[in-house]
């Protein structure tokens, strides 16, 4: 069977690893993702990033010299009322902090250090406590 294949960018920049909050069926309208920071003053991904299917509009959590790894959505309802979680590496500390951002506007909501640094994630994920068989 023969198709048509199109491509087009999603947004102004570098984008690795993108993830949408896992709750409901269908399309998602945020992205999050892990990406090169708008500057491009850094050559590694130093900032978390979302995305706006419908209008474009892109926010960025810059976290340059450190870096952060897979941004994980934890689901609260909406796409935009997710928690993003990710470990950051703080090179200069030699340690990682466990980060929670706002997916509406990607502030900051806690900083969970940790006594050591882990090796640098690749992938990860939320699974729900009933999931697990947990309460």
């Amino acid at each position: 069977m023969a198709g048509t294949c199109r491509t087009r960018p999603l947004g102004p920049r570098i984008a690795e690893l993108p993830r949408v909050a896992p709750d409901g069926d269908g399309p998602r309208r945020y992205i999050f993702s892990l990406g090169a920071p708008p500057s491009g003053r850094a050559p590694f991904l130093t900032c978390i990033q979302r995305l706006d299917t419908q209008t474009g509009a892109d926010l960025v959590q810059e976290f340059h010299p450190d870096l952060p790894g897979e941004p994980i959505p934890v689901p609260r309802g909406s796409d935009e009322a997710a928690w993003v979680l990710t470990l950051v590496y703080r090179a200069t500390a030699r340690r990682m902090d466990l980060v929670m951002l706002r997916g509406a506007d990607l502030g900051l909501q806690a900083v969970l250090p940790l006594p050591h640094a882990t090796p640098p994630g690749f992938h990860g994920t939320w699974v729900e406590a009933a999931v697990l068989g947990g309460s």
